[in-house]
């Protein structure tokens, strides 16, 4: 669980830089909450 806890904080820490470029090439796809995205 730790480790997955980990990741999720630096998911959390990195996915605001990755959802401006990602949703900016492809916005359809990362129209999913970071749950969802996670999940």
């Amino acid at each position: 669980m730790t480790m997955l806890r980990r990741r999720v904080k630096l998911w959390a820490s990195v996915s605001n830089e990755c959802e401006m470029a990602v949703s900016a090439m492809d916005p359809v796809n990362f129209n999913s909450t970071d749950g969802e995205f996670l999940a």
